[in-house]
């Protein structure tokens, strides 16, 4: 999807090369948030440079994939970031060997690790819309004293995987019933959500005979 992005200059959500069950990875390359796609390109392009043509399709043989190691080093650097967040956060709770403790759990649990064979992997490291959108979400969670910057990251998880963007009323209540930082809380998160609903419409295509909106 990220790859689709470069070569076409739009959005995969409307590539039709991209959606149903015949494309890739059953049409899921055309379904993630659009910050998972932008995290992955600079990995990309230090790697694999070089790109198909705009038309290309991408079930062809000759369809040049872009390098799996890109993906690997996003998703490696995501789950750090998640890891420094949660280290940040128990050792403001309960010290710093209580923080060890939990990032050592974190990062050893099965749900982290994968589940699975060496050719068949369940969740975990094998999948980066797995580990981004968490990873960003505990970065948000850390910087809950500082409410405009929290809500901006919590936006941002949601652009990564959407999935986020369920907390906010929890915490935006949290912020409310302490009296502290709800107004800057929800403006991070409304600015947050509109520069990625920008960036959307912005690289959107329509489907034939469509505007991006209607798409």
């Amino acid at each position: 999807g990220a790859q689709r992005w470069r070569e076409t200059g739009k959005i995969p959500y409307a590539d039709y090369k991209l959606r149903g069950p015949d494309a890739p990875a059953y049409g899921a390359a055309a379904t993630y948030g659009p910050l998972l796609y932008v995290a992955q390109m600079p990995f990309q392009l230090v790697l694999g440079p070089r790109h198909n043509a705009a038309d290309a399709e991408p079930k062809s043989p000759a369809y040049v994939w872009p390098p799996v190691l890109a993906t690997q080093l996003a998703c490696l650097t995501f789950w750090l970031l998640g890891l420094a967040a949660l280290y940040r956060i128990l050792r403001g709770m309960a010290g710093e060997e209580t923080a060890l403790a939990g990032v050592i759990l974190y990062a050893g649990s099965p749900y982290i690790a994968g589940m699975g064979s060496p050719s068949e992997v369940i969740g975990g490291l094998a999948y980066i819309s797995h580990i981004a959108p968490s990873a960003v979400t505990l970065v948000a969670f850390a910087l809950a004293a500082e409410p405009a910057v929290s809500g901006l990251l919590l936006a941002v998880g949601a652009g990564v995987l959407f999935y986020p963007a369920f907390l906010f009323p929890a915490w935006f209540g949290w912020h409310l019933f302490r009296r502290q930082g709800a107004v800057r809380f929800g403006l991070g998160f409304a600015a947050g959500c509109a520069a990625i609903i920008g960036l959307v419409v912005l690289f959107s295509r329509g489907l034939e005979g469509e505007s991006p909106g209607q798409a």
